[in-house]
């Protein structure tokens, strides 16, 4: 080989690499995100939450495109969380923020989508990812879906063969139940089940 071509073969392969280098940076910047759903659709008006050690450092929402830019960001690890009606809550666990150029792309699933998985994962018997599905179901706006998300982790307890947590949310159940004039549930019938445990 001559000595052009091993020049231009060693420059070729410093450059591969220091491509492949991880940039760091100092002072703050913008940390860029992009919010899609399960059909790859932008998710407008969600809320982002930003936090480092278990502290809120930013706050920011998403645009009608689905951007959501959280301003005056320095590098580091950070904890994300997603949240807007009719969608699961979403988290991320160190995102290791160091390209400030970088738009960070995050699939979010609606209520529905979560609940035909949880359907999946029961028919499945993966009751524990059904529990982690279901943990993310936010319930504190909608009795009637907070009622839907204990009955199936009632389903759950009750063929995991855990009695003491079937009947916490057969207990949790009636009493939304209860609250609920328009919902009509024969709890009898949930109550023959913890019995068969």
């Amino acid at each position: 080989m001559s000595f052009v071509k091993k020049i231009l073969f060693i420059f070729l392969i410093f450059s591969c690499f220091s491509c492949s280098t991880v940039p760091n940076f100092s002072g703050n910047r913008k940390l860029c995100c992009l919010l899609i759903d399960e059909n790859n659709q932008p998710v407008s008006n969600c809320v982002g939450f930003l936090r480092k050690n278990n502290l809120l450092v930013r706050k920011a929402y998403s645009n009608e495109k689905g951007i959501l830019v959280f301003d005056d960001v320095s590098n580091g690890k950070y904890e994300l969380s997603f949240l807007r009606n009719g969608y699961k809550k979403t988290h991320i666990n160190n995102l290791n923020f160091i390209n400030p150029g970088k738009i960070y792309c995050f699939q979010l699933n609606t209520i529905e989508f979560s609940l035909n998985k949880v359907d999946e994962l029961l028919i499945e018997e993966k009751w524990n990812e059904c529990l982690e599905y279901l943990k993310n179901i936010p319930c504190d706006t909608s009795p009637s879906l907070e009622v839907l998300v204990s009955v199936y982790k009632f389903c759950v307890y009750c063929e995991k063969k855990d009695e003491k947590a079937a009947k916490k949310e057969l207990i949790k159940i009636s009493k939304l139940v209860k609250q609920l004039e328009s919902l009509t549930i024969d709890i009898s019938l949930l109550e023959e089940k913890v019995e068969v445990l």
